[in-house]
């Protein structure tokens, strides 16, 4: 057998793979963590209009990020356990934001 190939197929080829593996998940994470931010905009008012439950700043104390995590958590969840393509993915996320935005739930911070 060629020396490339046992090395591939062997002990050692599976733990450089492991690695790869690892280095990319950390990578991954530290792309989600700079680059994504899921927020909401859902504010409960009273009868006098004013603000009693601002629904991100309660996430945000609670633990900051979760609306991100628990998205991606989703798109893992179905791409990994229950084989949803990438791509079918992605079109999911895009029909999520824009039924999101129409009722309110997200907000995108444009500016009008």
């Amino acid at each position: 057998m060629n020396k490339a190939v046992g090395f591939l197929v062997g002990k050692q080829g599976k733990a450089v793979r492991r690695a790869i593996g690892v280095v990319g998940s950390m990578v991954v994470g530290g792309v989600l963590a700079t680059w994504v931010n899921v927020t909401t905009s859902v504010k409960l008012r009273n009868a006098n209009g004013h603000v009693f439950l601002n629904l991100q700043k309660q996430l945000d104390t609670i633990y900051p990020g979760l609306l991100t995590i628990i998205v991606t958590l989703l798109c893992w969840w179905l791409m990994a356990k229950k084989h949803v393509s990438a791509i079918w993915t992605m079109i999911i996320l895009i029909g999520v934001a824009l039924v999101g935005v129409v009722i309110g739930f997200f907000n995108p911070g444009l500016k009008y």
